[in-house]
């Protein structure tokens, strides 16, 4: 406040005594405003220039205030206890977590309940995972695997163009899931007045050339987009199901193979996964009722609710699942 009051009192004797003032001689009463005020204390320092050694020693012996000290052996210290701690097995720091679990170096020790061999009891249920260019390539390549966590349903992606083969895959797969992209098979699902098939073909990742027993009439340059469609089977309950052959593959309704392929999900169906003749021809029986094929919902591709009932102790529960219609007759043949 003090040095605000000596310049504006230096600016108005300036303009009271000379009117207008110029530039530099306000700048001149503004310097020895400066000086007024500050007197010698803006020399505390010394003249503050590179030739002038003795300037900087305005602050005396003041670097000295931290004495000696230094860092020391403190880094000698700190990586000493690092090579001690490196390397320390688990087993000598467990008491640290009072409890606390922590990951098993040996995970196989707590996968199977008892000390019998997976591959002629053990857990179920089991998907026939792999991937091929077809039916033959996939059969070679895949292999019977637990599903851990994922165990409603077997995924099966088939890809084909012109009605060709070109790709099968398959996986372990939750309900919710393989389900979601069962019902992305005919979207969308637009319908022209009349119509017995959805109306945007060309759209749909799914493009059968069979349904409801018709050959559908598609373009040559139609027939070359991909088709992709899912499917959702049930899990094989067999407990070794790479011993089976393909009757007993089909009777157990596991996809897959064991000493011989088979492709029919259903037992009591002649439905051949891999045939778009037969998903587009072949009666649907669920419940012992035969359910009329149609190009929208009533066929392999499609999905459905379904009430499940299960018993336990206590007492029966009902759950209203969707699943696709080939785990629909599985399930109600």
């Amino acid at each position: 406040m003090k040095l605000q009051a000596a310049i504006l009192f230096a600016v108005s004797n300036a303009q009271r005594d000379g009117g207008r003032v110029r530039d530099k001689d306000v700048s001149a009463d503004v310097s020895d405003a400066f000086a007024d005020y500050f007197g010698e204390a803006n020399n505390a320092f010394g003249d503050y220039n590179a030739g002038d050694a003795a300037a900087y020693d305005s602050f005396g012996d003041s670097y000295e205030a931290f004495g000696d000290l230094s860092f020391g052996d403190y880094a000698a210290d700190y990586s000493s206890d690092v090579a001690d701690d490196a390397g320390r097995p688990v087993e000598e720091v467990a008491d640290d977590y009072d409890g606390k679990t922590t990951f098993e170096e040996v995970v196989n020790t707590n996968q199977v309940p008892d000390s019998v061999d997976q591959t002629t009891t053990g857990l179920l249920p089991r998907c026939f995972n792999g991937v091929g260019t077809d039916a033959t390539t996939w059969y070679a390549a895949g292999s019977w695997t637990r599903c851990d966590g994922e165990i409603e349903a077997c995924e099966i992606k088939v890809v084909r163009r012109a009605g060709t083969i070109t790709q099968i895959s398959s996986k372990c797969s939750n309900a919710d899931s393989c389900v979601d992209n069962a019902l992305n098979n005919f979207n969308p699902k637009q319908t022209a007045v009349g119509s017995t098939h959805y109306s945007l073909y060309r759209h749909q990742q799914c493009r059968p050339l069979h349904m409801n027993n018709v050959a559908l009439t598609i373009g040559p340059r139609e027939k070359q987009n991909d088709s992709t469609c899912f499917f959702c089977v049930e899990p094989c309950k067999n407990a070794n199901p790479a011993a089976l052959d393909a009757a007993a593959l089909k009777a157990a309704q596991c996809v897959g193979f064991g000493t011989a392929g088979n492709s029919q999900p259903i037992a009591a169906s002649a439905l051949d996964i891999f045939s778009e003749s037969s998903l587009g021809s072949v009666a649907r029986v669920t419940g012992g009722n035969t359910v009329t094929l149609d190009g929208l919902t009533g066929n392999y591709y499609a999905t459905v609710t379904q009430q499940l009932t299960r018993v336990t102790q206590s007492g029966t529960i009902v759950d209203d699942r969707l699943m696709s219609t080939i785990q629909q007759a599985q399930l109600k043949p």
